[in-house]
């Protein structure tokens, strides 16, 4: 058979396979705007429309030979209607198909996140989708291209799922195998820092991960992992656990040297004096290593003899230290270290250098809102309180009195070595001047004196010698009822006033104002007594009544009641008005309170009076009611017949 019949035979063949349905090769031939032309040896050539391309791995051009699916034959227009994308869907599903069937891994590229997981397509055709929980990788992996297994497939409602997870713990399972099926606990294994994190690093060692934890990392103490150790170092740790069947390492570096504690009670005893460096300070004291892996406590009362706010005042970390061992607790492992004990105790002598009531020169040393320290040498420091600033001033905070660093002379007031109470005073460098109060002052004597200062009970006015004495608010005035004292007085003002009180051992002189003059209520009883009629002016008007003014500073009250035996007054302001004179009758007196009760009604006779019961009178009815009359028995005065 000639090779022109042969090609003529593989030709028809081909022509023969052209039908609905089947897959054909075909080549590209011409490319429009919107479609493409492909010559698969049909009459007409192929036409694909442009938009199958889209999203396709690769997109052919003239020339590429493909294949395609046979959708139509001669449609309206003569063109064979075929598709690229159904043939390559064919071929991708049959891929899918085969590598569930045999669990075989294929590429995926994440295209999208939801809720649930992460969108997949797997050479651009078939949707995917990996659960969330399937995902080996721990970032985002939003755009990558995976590798993973098909754990589900449904070609009819092209529903794939897959998963990365299963093909990492396939791998992660076949390492373990290849690298420990023959290591056991106490082996030493080599492999790299992968990732850490804040309990300890993950270290790799090909696939597969075993845990270092922080406290497995050394004897001594480590702050932050990342301090001691990093990503991408290469170390050789000690299987401490391995778990073959949950694939599970636990690893350390510390145990790969013995203990430090194990030679301390060969090493070091109480009383030892060392060398240290202070690894780690915090607010209750310094932890100081002595050597790798072995540190003691330096509390913060143990660092110098003197009052130490926070180790970090004096101490920091990396520093090198000469300590004193106080104490070591073999069964909780712990060891207490001293600075100051180098050094003998200062307060032990302090009574005989600086004994009580001597006068002394030292530094302020601080200042705070209560009072100031003062420091003399070998570190020792006493406070003067606010209090023992001054006598008499009112300091609202010691830096009025004195600044830091200035050189004070303080008296020695109280040592108490056993409670590190070291007490100073700076007023009592001089005499109090309350000791000759008495002397200068007594009861009843007239004085001058500047206002220091108002509160909203009296004023505070500054006498001799810086002495304080205080004007109450009830002895401003006999007269006028003051509620605040700077409604009289404003503060630099110079006044005289009467000494009421004098209480030095309370450090206190009470003062009047008013006392300066004669009380007008003194003799008021006789002057109007009860019953007797006075003449007086409105200067006040309230709901309840009118104050009338007696006597110069002295007002009595006609309540309301009181105005009218027959008549009901509602407003006093539409009978009197401020200015008015009016008369009244003394009623009663209230001596403790200075009130005095006024009538004016009680001017004249009381109508009822003269009614009596049983007496026989004519009445005039004036107003009916559903439970009586109301009646009158002469003008402005009336009674009621109840029903």
């Amino acid at each position: 058979m000639t090779d022109d019949k042969i090609m003529m035979e593989e030709a028809l063949k081909e022509f023969e396979n052209i039908s609905n349905g089947n897959i054909v090769k075909g080549t590209v031939v011409n490319m429009t705007a919107e479609e493409v032309f492909v010559d698969i040896g049909y009459k007409s050539e192929g036409v694909i429309p442009l938009k199958e391309f889209q999203g396709i791995e690769q997109t052919p051009k003239v020339g590429d030979e493909i294949k395609v699916l046979v959708k139509r034959l001669d449609d309206p227009r003569g063109n064979v209607r075929v598709s690229y994308r159904d043939a390559i869907s064919k071929a991708v599903w049959e891929e899918i198909i085969d590598a569930e069937k045999n669990n075989t891994p294929l590429e995926f590229k994440i295209t999208g996140k939801n809720k649930g997981g992460y969108e997949a397509k797997y050479k651009g055709i078939v949707d995917c989708f990996m659960p969330r929980s399937q995902v080996a990788e721990r970032e985002d992996v939003m755009g990558m291209t995976l590798k993973a297994v098909i754990l589900e497939m449904n070609r009819k409602n092209k529903k794939v799922v897959i998963s990365s997870r299963k093909l990492a713990d396939e791998k992660k399972e076949q390492a373990f195998e290849d690298i420990f099926s023959d290591k056991n606990e106490g082996d030493l294994v080599r492999g790299k820092v992968s990732r850490l994190k804040d309990f300890g690093a993950f270290v790799d060692f090909g696939g597969v991960e075993g845990l270092l934890h922080v406290k497995d990392m050394s004897w001594g103490r480590i702050n932050k992992v990342e301090d001691f150790i990093h990503v991408g170092d290469e170390i050789e740790a000690l299987i401490l656990s391995i778990n073959k069947e949950k694939k599970k390492i636990s690893l350390g570096l510390k145990q790969k040297t013995p203990e430090p504690w194990t030679i301390v009670p060969e090493k070091y005893n109480e009383g030892d004096v060392i060398d240290g460096v202070v690894k780690n300070l915090t607010d209750y004291g310094a932890f100081v290593e002595i050597i790798p892996g072995l540190e003691g406590l330096l509390h913060v009362s143990d660092i110098s003899w003197k009052k130490v706010g926070k180790p970090s005042q004096v101490l920091k970390p990396g520093e090198n230290v000469k300590v004193k061992i106080l104490s070591i607790n073999n069964e909780e492992k712990k060891i207490s270290l001293g600075i100051r004990q180098l050094t003998s105790d200062p307060w032990e002598k302090l009574p005989q250098l600086y004994p009580v009531d001597t006068i002394v020169e030292g530094k302020v040393a601080k200042i705070i809102d209560s009072g100031i320290f003062v420091a003399f040498p070998n570190d020792i420091e006493g406070f003067v309180h606010i209090s023992d600033l001054s006598w008499n001033t009112k300091i609202g905070h010691p830096s009025e009195i004195v600044q830091d660093g200035q050189e004070v002379k303080v008296k020695v007031l109280e040592i108490d070595p056993e409670k590190r109470r070291f007490k100073l005073g700076l007023k009592q460098l001089t005499p109090d001047p309350w000791q000759e109060v008495a002397k200068k002052f007594s009861e009843n004597q007239v004085v001058h004196g500047k206002v220091n200062n108002l509160t909203k009970f009296g004023a505070f006015i500054s006498l001799d010698d810086g002495i304080e004495g205080l004007l109450h608010v009830s002895d401003l005035s006999w007269t006028k009822k003051v509620d605040n004292p700077q409604d009289m007085l404003k503060k630099g003002d110079d006044i005289k006033v009467k000494i009421l009180s004098i209480e030095p051992e309370k450090r206190r002189i009470s003062l009047g104002l008013k006392q300066l003059e004669g009380d007008p209520w003194q003799d008021i009883y006789e002057k109007y007594p009860k019953n007797s009629i006075i003449e007086g002016k409105v200067v006040s008007i309230m709901k309840y009544g009118i104050f009338v003014e007696i006597a110069d500073g002295v007002e009595g009250l006609v309540h309301v009641s009181d105005f009218s035996w027959t008549e009901r007054v509602k407003d006093p302001s539409e009978k009197f008005k401020k200015g008015d004179v009016v008369k009244a009758k003394i009623i009663n007196y209230d001596k403790d309170k200075r009130q005095i009760a006024l009538g004016i009604k009680q001017l004249e006779e009381d109508p009822y009076e003269k009614y009596t019961q049983g007496t026989d009178v004519k009445v005039k009815i004036n107003k009916v009611m559903n439970f009586g009359v109301g009646v009158e028995l002469e003008p402005s005065v009336e009674g009621f017949i109840h029903v």
